[in-house]
């Protein structure tokens, strides 16, 4: 079985995290929750992937081209029970995706460091199995998938995840780097949650030039985040921390003894066309093989039916820029004032797509208002950028 530890889960608040109320959906991203019938999709593993190493890319580059294979113009056909969206569409939050037994058994797993895999082939354990029962309900029809899993909260700086080793590939030759190659889909699976801890994901919505929208979703046990896979994304650690606050030394050594904050997630990428560069390090018959032999952990590892799945509505805070206040209905406390985001963004200048280290965006809210919207435990809400 693939599936390699690094960390393992810590004080699990599984009953509590079950018992959280439904969602209204009134102004959810997505409101069609009709359940249909899904045809099943198989796929094999080809993946872990090795670390791309600067030195080696061009040989990296040149392995992986040959061990990539074409995609199949009609590879993978299901039934989509979910209502057809594309990548353009504002993110999607969905509540409930997991019983109580399957996420406790995928909670009791370690972590996933790092994996790619086919869907032309059967999967290699139950992470995979999970994913594609998503995605066949989701209707997302990608032919490969990477995907791994932290189970303890650790900053992420702001990002979007990309093909990476083509932008190193020119620290070789001198040359200008390629235009960053963005997944179609990018997904968060919470599994489990520290009780009373905030630990949000931060979304930017940097593809509308004449609206932007920064978003916060709270990680609560048993919820899917959905969104663009080009969007910059961040999770701070403090949940302000994107507002100058920071943790304390002393929070940090009583977190060291107890092995680090539970915030266990499992996140993946949909790529229709090929995956990230990569060196397959199985070939797809040994993952045959491997999904026989797991055949009993995969059999539980199945999301809930999509009818079942309910949509957590995004709250608007929003406020004119002539500083006269418009709320949506279901935001409230929000003043005509503007609060500074700052972010800061990871990797080098070419990883980073700019010479900046930091990001800033001005939100069309108060402080309090972002400030609560972090630390809030259920609802996911949005921010408009001026």
């Amino acid at each position: 079985m693939y599936c390699s530890s690094t960390l393992a889960p810590r004080g699990r608040s599984l009953a509590a995290a079950d018992q959280h109320a439904a969602v209204p959906s009134a102004a959810a991203a997505v409101v069609d929750t009709t359940a249909g019938d899904a045809t099943a999709v198989v796929f094999s593993c080809v993946s872990p992937v090795a670390t791309a190493d600067p030195s080696n890319t061009t040989s990296t580059l040149s392995t992986a081209a040959s061990n990539t294979a074409p995609v199949s113009a009609t590879a993978n056909s299901a039934s989509a029970s979910a209502p057809a969206i594309d990548a353009k569409s504002p993110p999607a939050v969905y509540d409930g995706i997991l019983s109580r037994s399957v996420r406790e058994s995928l909670c009791a797993m370690p972590p996933v460091r790092f994996g790619i895999y086919d869907r032309s082939c059967p999967p290699c354990n139950a992470h995979e199995q999970l994913i594609e029962s998503l995605l066949e309900q989701l209707g997302d029809q990608s032919r490969y998938i990477e995907y791994w899993g932290r189970a303890v909260w650790r900053a992420v700086p702001a990002h979007s995840d990309l093909d990476e080793i083509p932008l190193l590939a020119p620290l070789l030759s001198g040359s200008e780097p390629p235009r960053p190659r963005f997944p179609l889909w990018a997904h968060v699976v919470y599994l489990d949650i520290a009780a009373g801890v905030a630990a949000p994901t931060v979304l930017w919505d940097d593809e509308h030039s004449c609206s932007r929208h920064v978003i916060v979703v709270p990680a609560v046990a048993s919820r899917l985040l959905r969104f663009s896979g080009s969007w910059v994304h961040a999770v701070p650690k403090p949940a302000a921390e994107h507002l100058g606050e920071q943790q304390t030394e002393a929070d940090e050594l009583v977190e060291e003894a107890q092995g680090g904050v539970l915030r266990h997630v499992l996140l993946f990428n949909s790529w229709p066309d090929a995956p990230p560069i990569g060196q397959p390090s199985r070939p797809a018959a040994k993952a045959t093989e491997i999904a026989a032999d797991d055949a009993l952990e995969q059999a539980a590892a199945k999301a809930t039916p999509f009818g079942q799945w309910r949509p957590s509505e995004i709250l608007k805070h929003r406020v004119a820029v002539d500083d006269t206040s418009a709320v949506m209905p279901a935001a409230q406390d929000v003043l005509p004032s503007t609060t500074a985001l700052v972010a800061r963004l990871m990797g080098g200048p070419r990883r980073r797509g700019r010479s900046e280290r930091f990001r800033c965006d001005a939100l069309a809210a108060s402080r309090e208002a972002v400030y609560d919207a972090l630390y809030e435990p259920l609802s996911p809400s949005s921010f408009h950028v001026q």
